[in-house]
């Protein structure tokens, strides 16, 4: 189940406010768990990668 689910039925039965708040703090942790994702991540080697993979593509397709 998910974390909005029970804030849902915890805050005020099924009422529209637990439903706002559960979506509200699951999209806030969603986004904060992406932010460390994002800024963890070497971007120069995911690039270089990209690059390879563009690279090994184009030269087995006999693209210049």
């Amino acid at each position: 189940m998910s974390l909005d689910f029970h804030l849902e039925l915890s805050l005020d039965g099924f009422s529209i406010s637990g439903t706002w708040s559960g979506m509200t703090s699951g999209t806030t942790i969603w986004t904060l768990i992406f932010i460390i994702i994002i800024t963890r991540c070497d971007w120069d080697m995911q690039a270089q990668k990209a690059s390879s993979r563009i690279n090994m593509l184009s030269n087995s397709r006999g693209i210049p």
